[in-house]
């Protein structure tokens, strides 16, 4: 998550209280793994987002078992 200047070994805040929208930096839970993504949304589809332009973003729907855990806030290095 370079673009959002999170970096390894960086302590990433979470807030599962705020709704996810149109680029927030969110927790995900895919698949039973945790990963950081940025959630794209265009019209009613959602994306989530490596924030890095070599790898692509994928629907949200494409996955077997997803959800978005919470968003992040800041992240302290």
């Amino acid at each position: 998550m370079r673009g959002a200047r999170i970096f390894d070994r960086d302590i990433a805040v979470v807030d599962r209280s705020l709704k996810a929208g149109h680029g927030s930096v969110v927790v995900a839970a895919v698949d039973g793994e945790m990963s950081i993504k940025r959630l794209v949304v265009d019209g009613n589809v959602a994306r989530l987002s490596f924030d890095n332009p070599g790898m692509p973003a994928f629907a949200v729907e494409d996955m077997a078992e997803g959800e978005i855990w919470g968003v992040v806030r800041f992240s302290i290095r």
